[in-house]
């Protein structure tokens, strides 16, 4: 992803440490990639272990769901766009 992201003349962060309100507490998530001038968060997320819809089924774990959906709407809360990215998605894209 970061080489398709370069490729295109796209300025990223790997693996930032963004800062979210849980309850009340601070807590630091670490997205896959950063694109700071779109405010934009990537998460690529592995096809068996994340379940899929379109590999799997949406047959994946439900804990990592359940956890995948928390972060990702703690990350919009926290006023960022969030992409997420299939593995699968990542042969087309030439990534």
């Amino acid at each position: 992803m970061g080489e398709w992201l370069t490729r295109r003349g796209v300025e990223y962060l790997v693996k930032p440490r963004i800062r979210v309100d849980r309850s009340g507490k601070r807590r630091r998530l670490e997205p896959d990639f950063l694109v700071p001038d779109e405010h934009l968060l990537i998460e690529v997320n592995g096809c068996f272990v994340h379940g899929c819809p379109e590999c799997y089924g949406g047959h994946g774990s439900t804990s990592v769901r359940s956890r995948d959906e928390r972060r990702l709407a703690e990350l919009r809360k926290a006023g960022y766009e969030v992409e997420v990215v299939w593995e699968h998605e990542l042969e087309a894209l030439g990534a």
